[in-house]
């Protein structure tokens, strides 16, 4: 797990978590061991993502963010949180959905394939 953190290292942090200030996210997404993306579903990290076939969780919070989730979710590629009622239990379970459950790799990677599938000029 890759986390971008800045703050005190949390007390319970796992030992399989990398906590860094600053994560060149693009590059983070393209990597072969990218199963997931947590996060808040702005428009650059969604386009990334897609770019890269990664299924995603999102926690949206205000302005496009929750209508690109639910775009997301419509696609078969993210599941969504609600930000004033999730539990680590529900953040596991999502994570664990998107990773355990093809069809999101699938889809994603349909979408991916989409994207990339445009005319060069």
């Amino acid at each position: 797990v890759v986390w971008r953190y800045i703050g005190e290292k949390p007390e319970t942090l796992s030992a399989n978590t990398r906590i860094y200030d600053w994560i060149p996210q693009n590059d983070l997404l393209g990597h072969p061991k990218a199963r997931a993306f947590i996060t808040h579903g702005g428009t650059n990290g969604i386009y990334e993502a897609i770019y890269h076939g990664v299924p995603m969780v999102g926690i949206p919070m205000f302005l496009d963010q929750p209508d690109n989730m639910i775009h997301m979710k419509e696609k078969g590629t993210a599941v969504i949180l609600n930000l004033n009622y999730v539990t680590a239990e529900d953040l596991r379970d999502a994570v664990n959905t998107v990773i355990d459950d093809k069809s999101y790799k699938e889809n994603a990677m349909r979408l991916s394939s989409i994207h990339h599938d445009r005319p060069m000029s």
